[in-house]
C-alpha cells in the first residue's frame, strides 16, 4: 500500500477548454529510517550517529536537505 498526501494546489487553466482549474498534486509519503537501522546499530550508537548528521549543518560542513518529495501524480479538476 502506498501513502500519499497533498504537495500542492494551484489555479491553472485547463489546456484543453481554456477554463480554469485547479491542480492538485500528491506525493507519495515514506517513513524515515533511524541512523542506526540503516547502519546496522544498537539504539545507542544510533542516536550518537543521529547527533552528529544533524550537528552537521550547524558547523557549515554540509548543506542541510529539505525533505525530498515522490511525485506520484497531478490532478486537475475543471
Amino acid at each position: 500500500m502506498v501513502q500519499v498526501k497533498v504537495h500542492r494546489i494551484s489555479s491553472v487553466t485547463d489546456p484543453s477548454t481554456g477554463l480554469p482549474a485547479k491542480q492538485i498534486e500528491l506525493v507519495e509519503v515514506r517513513q524515515r529510517v533511524s541512523s542506526g537501522q540503516v547502519y546496522g546499530m544498537g539504539a545507542e550508537e544510533g542516536r550518537l550517529v543521529q547527533t552528529m548528521v544533524t550537528q552537521r549543518p550547524g558547523m557549515g560542513l554540509m548543506t542541510q536537505v529539505s525533505d525530498t518529495a515522490y511525485p506520484k501524480i497531478t490532478m486537475v479538476l475543471t
